[in-house]
């Protein structure tokens, strides 16, 4: 079973680790990726399928200062007579994002605060936007190389390599750190992450977002419904705990 990624309640021992400091990282980076599956099936012969609708389109474009991560957007176009051909293709979007971790050379906890900007969901060919806004979220983990080699990967290429990957809470009303935060928020407890980031046990820096359906690259294995499940997300910050006495370079 997946390990589950929470909020950090911190207990510290009484007398230990009094002088601890907390630092707010913003992202250093944001790389959105899709790795797409499409083509055609059941075509007659000398049938010349229609083409597909554009990929990118403005009801996927980043809200404000959110980036979208789509999780999955399938469409099944059937063919008609006398030559049918159906067309078909899965897309299914992730978040990349990396924090610079350079200040630190042990920390004691990082929880990252991420806000759902948006969401929407289509169901038979029905949109409809969410109200409140929905995670559809489930995983986060390491990207296995430097994501901008798998930036908007199409044409039925396999999916990003994701390392020690791990499921990603409900959203939640708010946060134990700011009030009156409007949208809904998911508090990831990083600190294994970031402790392996700074020792150099992790193969990249980059977290990687997931939700269902993930593209598999095999033809047989394309979900023909129609569906989709999409939120945008802005990610705010990583909150860093650490003793600044092991963090020279850190804030004193």
């Amino acid at each position: 079973m997946k390990e589950m990624v929470g909020l950090a309640f911190l207990v510290l021992a009484a007398g230990c680790q009094t002088n601890l400091k907390t630092l707010d990282l913003a992202p250093a980076s944001i790389t959105p990726h899709v790795a797409v599956i499409e083509g055609a099936k059941q075509c007659a012969p000398g049938a010349h399928p229609n083409p597909l609708p554009p990929l990118a389109s403005t009801k996927f474009a980043p809200v404000g200062a959110a980036e979208v991560v789509g999780f999955w957007n399938t469409y099944d176009q059937s063919g008609s007579w006398p030559l049918p051909c159906d067309r078909y293709r899965d897309a299914y979007f992730r978040l990349g994002f990396e924090f610079d971790l350079g200040l630190f050379d042990e920390i004691v906890d990082a929880v990252a605060l991420v806000l759902v900007q948006k969401s929407l969901t289509r169901n038979n060919d029905v949109e409809a936007v969410d109200t409140p806004p929905v995670s559809y979220a489930t995983t986060i983990g390491v990207a296995a190389a430097p994501i901008q080699q798998f930036f908007w990967q199409l044409k039925n290429g396999p999916d990003v390599a994701v390392v020690e990957e791990v499921d990603v809470p409900d959203a939640g009303p708010g946060d134990p750190f700011d009030t009156g935060i409007d949208p809904p928020v998911l508090n990831l407890n990083l600190t294994h992450f970031v402790k392996k980031m700074i020792g150099n046990q992790l193969p990249t820096r980059t977290f990687v977002v997931g939700g269902p359906h993930p593209v598999t690259g095999a033809p047989n294995q394309v979900f023909f419904d129609n569906d989709a499940r999409f939120s945008w997300y802005e990610v705010r910050r990583l909150r860093v705990l650490y003793d600044p006495a092991r963090n020279p370079r850190a804030p004193q």
